[in-house]
């Protein structure tokens, strides 16, 4: 299939505009990075983040940038033999400038908030128009599995979704070289990413008709599935096998033992595709960018790397609060933004502004899902201007306590319905 990037709101001649739109992508990545980061920092310091994964990486950086061998004794194991991130060496940097777990975490919101203008401009390159291009943007931000990878805390994969969704730019920019680069050294983030990298390939070859770059990228990322697998991983892990193994024991051992069990034994499939919760986690992590679902060959680059939790016995890897979601929510974001660039070509207006309905309100819903940081924000709102139409003002004591970097419990007497008001509208968030 062939591409044609086309700005039709643009006329030949005219002079360069500022677009607004790309301004409040921006916009929403500023406001999305500071909120994160203030937040996360926030809940380290009161320990309420989850703290393992954060100190297996905090403590493989930190002997990394001191140019020491990186034997994780939060984990037990050497870095490399838990997983095959080498993309960590070259941040190393970071922790010669501010060696602290902090830093881990404000780098994980700015690389989680980066693919909000990456997706923008890669729908425009595909020839969306800046409205919808700004819909997939905001509508990641917004998305419950963005969110949540950052309430999970560092991992490496999370390295992948600014290097393939900048790789799927590249080629719509016609760069196809500088696209393969980014996409290998995608490979580089964990030993699972070639399930994403390799279906990436071979869109590559469909979307673009890039046949050579799309099948030098599928090509490398096996290459470098069997080498993660079969030889890197096995040398640093003090049993010389894989460590995560055991959630596939019912397929078989080894990467490519697994994947012949998938056939050897079907009902272990079958088992997971009549579960319910794992088809709640699809749903979860696909439906709050509808476009997607307008170019639905698209989505299918992260069916292996979905097939791969589905089959796990590991629950962490089907619940969408986890960062296994971000394989999938990549497929998510560059399907959009070829289902953006399709709605943008239909001549029926009636369909392309009910498309834009949908996907706009799919992102305000998952904004202000129930649990949501938007809903609390609403509940405090809400319960103030129920104590001024009232009449009522709320007075407190030693706030400041409850105010500090440390965990609290609230216990109210419930002598009065206006509790609910008065600790919605007083206590911070949490």
């Amino acid at each position: 299939m062939t591409t044609a990037t086309v700005d039709a709101e643009t006329p030949i001649g005219s002079t360069h505009r500022i677009d607004g739109y790309a301004v409040a992508v921006g916009a929403a990545t500023v406001l999305f990075t500071a909120v994160f980061s203030v937040r996360m920092v926030l809940e380290y310091r009161r320990f309420n983040i989850l703290a393992f994964d954060l100190g297996i990486f905090d403590q493989g950086l930190w002997l990394l940038s001191r140019f020491q061998d990186p034997f994780v004794t939060v984990r037990g194991v050497h870095l490399f033999g838990d997983h095959t991130s080498y993309l960590m060496i070259p941040l190393a940097p970071l922790y010669w400038v501010a060696p602290h777990a902090e830093t881990l975490l404000i780098f994980t919101v700015a690389l989680l908030a980066v693919g909000a203008p990456l997706a923008y401009y890669a729908s425009r390159a595909v020839g969306a128009t800046r409205l919808l291009a700004s819909i997939v943007a905001i509508g990641y931000l917004a998305a419950p599995a963005t969110q949540w990878n950052v309430r999970d805390t560092f991992h490496p994969e999370l390295l992948v979704l600014p290097l393939l969704i900048g790789s799927f730019w590249l080629f719509a920019r016609h760069h196809s070289w500088w696209g393969v680069m980014a996409a290998a050294v995608a490979l580089l983030a964990k030993e699972d990413a070639a399930l994403i990298v390799v279906p990436f390939g071979l869109l590559v070859w469909w979307y673009f008709d890039k046949r050579r770059p799309g099948l030098i990228i599928a090509a490398v990322g096996i290459v470098a599935l069997w080498l993660s697998f079969e030889v890197l991983l096995p040398q640093f892990s003090p049993t010389g096998e894989m460590l995560y193994q055991w959630r596939y024991a019912r397929l078989g051992n080894g990467f490519f033992g697994i994947a012949t069990g998938l056939v050897i034994h079907p009902e272990v499939l079958g088992e997971a595709l009549l579960d319910s919760l794992r088809w709640r986690y699809l749903a979860l992590v696909v439906l709050p960018m509808p476009l997607a679902l307008v170019a639905p060959r698209a989505l299918l680059i992260a069916i292996p790397a979905t097939l791969a939790n589905f089959v796990s016995t590991h629950p962490y890897q089907y619940e969408i609060e986890y960062h296994y979601s971000v394989y999938l929510l990549i497929g998510v974001v560059i399907a959009a933004a070829i289902g953006a660039s399709r709605i943008g070509r239909l001549e029926n207006s009636r369909m392309r502004d009910m498309a834009i309905v949908v996907s706009v309100v799919g992102a305000v819903y998952t904004t202000f899902k129930p649990g949501s940081d938007a809903t609390r924000i609403a509940g405090r709102t809400w319960a103030r201007i129920n104590l001024r139409a009232a009449g009522a003002r709320v007075r407190w004591e030693r706030l400041d306590i409850a105010r500090a970097h440390a965990p609290c419990i609230y216990v109210s007497n419930h002598q009065s319905n206006v509790d609910i008001f008065a600790l919605l509208a007083v206590l911070p968030q949490q």
